[in-house]
């Protein structure tokens, strides 16, 4: 039976709200899906990239090396006792069998500490070179859509700054440039770190938001929403702008033609870029 009047009307209007909810509701869903798929691809990228950072792979490769000379020296140890043991066999009593058992075992012996010697040099190469590279880089968690670009805008940074630092051309020889080095990486994860975290803490944050609730409760997770963005882009930028200052310490070192005052400038400038790495990891820059 066909409606009229207020009731037909009543009837539109709950039709159309119904479909309105519903269109939400798939807006939202897709968006959800969306930033699912963006935390598993960065997610997937990460274990990528961690695998292939070449300060974890120098430390792999000396754990592999590590691991080779403790099976050549368990190898030796065994040569030397299966000898022993011959040797006292073929004293007590003259034998073919002894005999060629001492002879297998001299040559297990020989062989191993072939082994020991060769592997042992290579753990010494390996250890140079983990010496000489930086820790490997902070870890780089998955974040939600609307943090992400400021994490990849970090990521690009802290690139940047790995490839610049080793850069830093000043009497190379000397301990305290390589110490300069260090405090300056050192500094910049631990700021890097402190920046992700923000970051995971935002995410949670606007997935607790998202899900709604009591109208206090969602003004407080907005207002530490506001407050958590804040720092997290005043925490790159700031990040930034050292990575910046780096660039020009680097070119300004490459510059120098010796020692003098304009090295003392450039050393003050680098224990300047130390500071303001730990400042930024201690949340104090620009309070």
């Amino acid at each position: 039976m066909r409606r009229n009047g207020p009731t037909a009307r009543t009837d539109l209007i709950k039709v159309v709200r119904s479909a309105g909810s519903g269109l939400v509701g798939t807006g939202m869903a897709v968006a959800r899906g969306s930033d699912v798929v963006g935390t598993v691809s960065s997610s997937a990228a990460e274990m990528v990239r961690a695998r292939r950072d070449a300060s974890a792979v120098a430390r792999r490769r000396q754990t592999a090396a590590r691991r080779r000379v403790k099976i050549w020296s368990a190898g030796a140890v065994v040569g030397a006792g299966g000898t022993a043991f011959q040797t006292v066999t073929l004293v007590s009593g003259f034998s073919g069998a002894a005999a060629a058992g001492l002879v297998a075992f001299v040559i297990l012996l020989l062989w191993c500490l072939s082994g020991v010697l060769r592997s042992a040099r290579d753990l010494r190469t390996r250890r140079a070179v983990v010496r000489q590279l930086p820790p490997p880089q902070p870890a780089r968690p998955a974040v939600g859509s609307a943090v992400r670009p400021q994490m990849e805008q970090l990521s690009g940074y802290s690139d940047a700054l790995r490839g610049l630092v080793p850069m830093i051309g000043l009497l190379a020889d000397d301990p305290s440039v390589a110490s300069l080095r260090t405090d300056i990486i050192s500094a910049a994860d631990a700021a890097e770190r402190r920046l992700r975290e923000q970051a995971a803490q935002l995410s949670s944050l606007l997935r607790a938001r998202s899900a709604g609730g009591d109208a206090a409760e969602v003004a407080g997770v907005r207002a530490m929403v506001e407050r958590l963005t804040a720092q997290v882009r005043d925490g790159v930028g700031g990040y930034g702008h050292l990575v910046a200052a780096t660039a020009e310490t680097v070119a300004a070192t490459h510059d120098l033609a010796g020692p003098g005052p304009a090295l003392t400038e450039v050393v003050e400038r680098l224990r300047g870029l130390a500071a303001g790495m730990r400042e930024l990891s201690a949340g104090t820059t620009g309070r």
